[in-house]
């Protein structure tokens, strides 16, 4: 009996030091922003429009910066449209004959936001660090909300809630594309994250406030670099060595238009990751891993056992760093643990029970012998 409890102890103690080990994993793999765009009325010369609610813009509100000022997306006259910037060189004459375009838009929850803007409509789900359901799946949950909230208009055809739900979501199939979609590895180590800021500092094309722009930070290009201090950005100052820091792909429309990826396309962050495994061994080696020196590449070779660039890029993207794997294993733990330590008080209870119960008759048997 003692011999088995040693062994359920050891158990434990092995899972307790799994879970540590998990909890402080030095580079973690998630997603954090994805956004679908959609024209409100196609270009092609149909005329085909999603159809917005008469009202819609009074169930909205305009966007507005952190400030307090209302955004102006550009301005408009007569079928033509210009920039804020050509706006601002215009004499105070011109400028009369154009009218703001402004953004509208309505929060489904705080991490999810609709905004409609001259002939466009984006949905935006923001924060998705610790959402680990289907993308396509929360994507088709927010559109049906939106026709449920009466921004946008359906035309029912008859049937049930289910053939209104299907309906819904063959437009979105149908009428959205994908506009963004950031991936992160976050660096959460202490000394690391701040090794790598000082290295990527000295080859980043220009440096921003708190963000390091290493690659394709034009609207062209299908896929974006940049390395942050999240604790800074939060906190609006530099990164400082103890942050912890994002190195962010931002994938752009260019990008999954090429790879023919549609919404439906996208699942969880397992799924995702695995889809876009072959471009990000590329651009984390690229544009990441290459660019350090070689005292920071030698600690993350040491970090996952290996002795390569292409091992330690390998072994920073495995699934076992996605977070929604090592949430749904940390869950699996803490239930083990727990039934485990369950266990081990029955079996200590047992033990109690026999210790007294052989007293006890030792006791009797002495008195027997007196």
């Amino acid at each position: 009996m003692a011999r088995r409890e040693e062994a359920l102890t050891k158990e434990l103690e092995d899972l307790k030091d799994e879970r540590e080990r998990m909890k402080k994993m030095p580079v973690i793999q998630a997603d954090d922003c994805l956004i679908l765009g959609a024209v409100k009325t196609k270009t092609d010369g149909s005329g085909v429009n999603i159809r917005l609610s008469e009202d819609w813009k009074s169930r909205g509100f305009q966007r507005r910066r952190e400030n307090g000022e209302v955004v102006i997306r550009g301005y408009w006259k007569e079928g033509k449209g210009i920039s804020v910037e050509t706006f601002k060189k215009l004499s105070e004459e011109e400028k009369k004959e154009f009218l703001p375009i402004f953004e509208w838009e309505r929060w489904l929850d705080e991490k999810t936001q609709v905004v409609i803007f001259e002939n466009n409509i984006e949905l935006r789900l923001l924060k998705l660090f610790d959402c680990f359901i289907s993308r396509y799946r929360k994507a088709l949950d927010n559109f049906v909300q939106l026709f449920d909230d009466g921004i946008f208009q359906y035309v029912s055809k008859g049937g049930d809630y289910r053939a209104y739900r299907e309906g819904i979501r063959n437009r979105l199939k149908r009428w959205f594309f994908i506009r963004r979609y950031e991936w992160n590895l976050i660096i959460r180590d202490e000394d690391l994250g701040y090794m790598i800021y000082e290295d990527l500092k000295k080859v980043a094309k220009f440096k921003f406030d708190n963000t390091l722009y290493i690659q394709g930070w034009n609207k062209e290009s299908p896929i974006s670099v940049k390395y942050y201090s999240i604790d800074g950005r939060d906190e609006e100052r530099g990164g400082l060595s103890g942050d912890v820091f994002k190195f962010e792909l931002v994938f752009k429309k260019n990008f999954f238009k090429t790879k023919k990826y549609k919404v439906q396309d996208l699942g969880d962050q397992e799924k995702n990751f695995g889809i876009l495994e072959d471009d990000l061994l590329d651009k984390v080696k690229k544009t990441f891993y290459n660019k350090l020196e070689g005292e920071t590449q030698d600690i993350l070779k040491a970090i996952y056992r290996v002795d390569n660039g292409q091992e330690a890029v390998r072994a920073m993207i495995r699934q076992e760093t996605v977070n929604q794997t090592i949430n749904e294993r940390l869950r699996d733990i803490d239930q083990k643990i727990e039934k485990l330590e369950s266990r081990i008080a029955k079996t200590e209870q047992r033990l109690e029970r026999l210790e007294l119960e052989f007293t006890k008759t030792n006791l009797r048997n002495s008195q027997k012998r007196i």
